[in-house]
């Protein structure tokens, strides 16, 4: 349910679907290539409660939880999603964002849409991706 709400979604919030890359000047851009995102699922046997309490930012246990490898030399090889199954059937995502693609809010707005479509629901916010304003 996941993945096929996510595959609607980024038609709307199509940079997602792209590519970083660096263009010839230097400057990071995106290549909206619309092959979709690397989406990293990963199970866990623990419960979601090793979390703790995750309304205290804990960086080194967050980072636990999104897919990192050692062989990656820049955000430009990294997933841009990760899903991570715990066995009481909790699930946690992390996104990777970089300003290049999307503006600050827009990453909490790509989430609230994902679960409108995941929830058969029409979009509850009006996505504004026009970068020259």
């Amino acid at each position: 349910m996941l993945r096929e709400s996510l595959g609607e979604v980024l038609v709307e919030f199509y940079p997602f679907a792209g590519r970083l890359v660096v263009g010839s000047d230097g400057k990071m851009a995106v290549r909206c290539t619309g092959e979709g995102v690397p989406f990293v699922e990963a199970m866990s046997e623990d419960d979601i409660g090793m979390l703790g309490d995750i309304s205290v930012i804990d960086p080194p246990m967050l980072r636990k939880l999104v897919k990192h490898s050692d062989g990656d030399q820049t955000i430009l090889e990294k997933p841009l999603l990760t899903g991570t199954t715990f066995k009481c059937g909790g699930i946690v995502l992390g996104i990777l964002v970089n300003h290049i693609v999307v503006d600050g809010k827009t990453p909490t707005d790509f989430i609230t849409c994902w679960t409108d479509v995941a929830r058969a629901k029409p979009l509850s916010i009006r996505l504004l991706l026009d970068r020259s304003i």
